[in-house]
C-alpha cells in the first residue's frame, strides 16, 4: 500500500515566470502543484528511458499525419520503373 504524505514547498520565481506556468497548467487543465510534482517526477525518474520528450513534444505527437507509407509506394513505383 502505498499512502501520500504531502509536504509544502516555497519557491521564489520571477512573477512572470509564475503567470506563464500558471496558464499552462490552466490549459493543461492541471494545478501548478501538480505541474510541479510532474517535473520534479520526470526530472528525478531513476529509470533511463530510451526516448524523453517533455511535455509539450509529447502533447504535439501525431498531429502531423504519417506519410512514410505513401513515401514508400512511390518509391517501389520508381524502382519498377527503372528496372523494368
Amino acid at each position: 500500500m502505498n499512502v501520500r504524505t504531502d509536504s509544502k514547498l516555497t519557491l521564489l520565481l520571477d512573477t512572470d515566470t509564475i503567470a506563464r506556468a500558471k496558464q499552462y497548467a490552466a490549459q493543461q487543465d492541471l494545478s501548478l502543484s501538480a505541474l510541479v510534482e510532474t517535473f520534479f517526477t520526470q526530472l528525478t525518474a531513476t529509470q533511463k528511458q530510451e526516448h524523453r520528450y517533455s511535455p509539450i513534444v509529447e502533447s504535439l505527437a501525431g498531429i502531423i499525419p504519417d506519410t512514410h507509407e505513401a513515401d514508400d509506394a512511390e518509391f517501389i513505383k520508381h524502382l519498377e520503373e527503372k528496372y523494368e
